[in-house]
């Protein structure tokens, strides 16, 4: 019944609590073939910086003690999401204005757009979240 539909899924945040739900939002959809698109924007961006996503949330105590109540690590709906051909987007804005280049940032996600690229894809959506 969801086969063919399209999530979109705006990540304007980099803390924990924001990037956490909308991988676990993203990945649960996608495993009910729903084609999810996450939008990183603003300071949802700098969490897919090289630098910062190699120690991404590991001092965390959110982040730890969801560990230890056994849900999945950050990096593990990362790894799920690309695996499952999860749309990963980083926002061409927050990263011209950051002076962020594409080498700056992780090599797993797509191509930079603009907003009208993300609204293109969610004017088409069924459902969409803004974190």
């Amino acid at each position: 019944m969801t086969e063919g539909k399209i999530m979109t899924i705006v990540c304007s945040q980099g803390n924990f609590s924001k990037v956490f739900a909308a991988l676990v939002l993203a990945t649960t959809a996608k495993a009910m073939d729903v084609d999810v698109y996450v939008y990183f924007t603003f300071d949802g961006i700098d969490i897919l910086k090289k630098d910062v996503y190699d120690n991404l949330f590991e001092d965390d105590p959110k982040a730890n003690a969801m560990k230890e109540k056994g849900a999945p690590d950050i990096k593990d709906l990362f790894n799920i999401a690309v695996e499952t051909g999860i749309h990963l987007v980083p926002c061409q804005l927050p990263m011209d204005i950051k002076g962020i280049e594409k080498e700056d940032i992780v090599d797993f996600v797509e191509e930079p757009t603009g907003a009208s690229g993300f609204l293109d894809k969610s004017l088409d959506a069924d459902l969409s979240y803004f974190l």
